[in-house]
């Protein structure tokens, strides 16, 4: 006769199942948290990254076609508690260089006029070219300082020459030199205003008045100025780098090594059982003291130096 299961042995076989079954469902559980945890971490380092790559760039670009007397950067040290801020002023920064337009004036106008003969550039580097409905601002080759009547003129049309020359019609009458190295840029109003970089309560990093990347915890900026401590050698020292500008003179930016070393911290989402690891985080003169709860945040630090290459033509 065939025997069937006791309660107890069905009892048993139910707990050792139930045992199995909680151990698979926490290792599912613990993989699944994982696996969305290098999603978000590999998601956000990708939008972090190209963010931060963009930032560089307008760094680089600061003061492009500007001379010490112009306004270059704006830094507002935060101090231990608070992210800092930045402005920089250029003709052309990040997104605006890929559109400015560059020419060399090819004739010397005293009296003033609407006209500008350039050269034109052919093949591949068309996109060069000043263009129709652009403003034209022009340096002078000797002393790079920005021409008084050349400064945010728009074009009204132009015109390609038979001889390889360009001629662009301006609204305004200007004056200039041969020589003269003209650019073109969509957006004038850059050249007051600048562009700003500041950090939001809700931890949104904004460019202007654009929302330029989410989940910032903070941003700091160091400024590094040979000869700032003693004489030029050609290299920043340690003791060369500082947080604010404030009461650096323009010339010294202009005739030295000049850097700028920027940090990003950007977290990811509060993960479930994540321990960050550590209580507070250091960046330059800035202190992040990290409560439980901010512990649950996996971060991602991206640290670069830049050295603006075109603080004078």
């Amino acid at each position: 006769m065939k025997k069937g299961f006791t309660l107890i042995e069905l009892l048993v076989s139910m707990l050792i199942f139930s045992i199995v079954m909680t151990a698979v469902i926490a290792v599912f559980v613990t993989q699944h948290r994982k696996t969305i945890q290098v999603q978000n971490v590999s998601s956000l380092q990708t939008d972090a990254q190209v963010a931060f790559e963009v930032l560089k760039w307008d760094l680089m670009m600061a003061g492009f076609g500007l001379s010490p007397t112009n306004n270059i950067i704006n830094a507002v040290d935060g101090g231990s508690d608070a992210p800092d801020e930045i402005t920089i002023f250029g003709l052309a920064l990040g997104y605006e260089l890929q559109t400015t337009g560059f020419n060399i004036a090819l004739n010397t106008q005293p009296v003033p006029a609407n006209i500008i003969t350039t050269n034109s550039w052919f093949g591949r580097d068309t996109v060069r070219n000043i263009k129709k409905g652009q403003y034209v601002y022009g340096i002078n080759p000797e002393s790079r300082e920005l021409v008084p009547s050349l400064q945010g003129v728009m074009v009204d049309s132009v015109v390609f020459n038979s001889d390889s020359t360009l001629t662009l019609f301006l609204a305004n009458n200007v004056s200039y030199l041969r020589g003269t190295i003209l650019i073109g840029v969509n957006n004038p109003i850059l050249l007051n205003n600048g562009v700003r970089y500041f950090l939001d309560a809700n931890g949104v990093l904004w460019r202007n008045n654009v929302p330029f990347l989410e989940n910032v915890e903070d941003i700091q900026f160091a400024y590094g100025i040979d000869g700032l401590n003693g004489a030029p050698d050609g290299e920043i020292d340690v003791n060369e780098w500082v947080n604010d500008l404030t009461g650096v003179n323009n010339d010294l930016i202009f005739g030295n090594k000049f850097a700028i070393r920027v940090t990003l911290i950007v977290r990811t989402r509060g993960i479930p059982g994540f321990d960050y690891g550590r209580n507070h985080i250091e960046v330059e003169n800035r202190v992040i003291n990290l409560t439980p709860f901010d512990r649950r945040f996996d971060r991602i630090i991206l640290q670069g130096v830049v050295f603006p290459r075109n603080l004078n033509l």
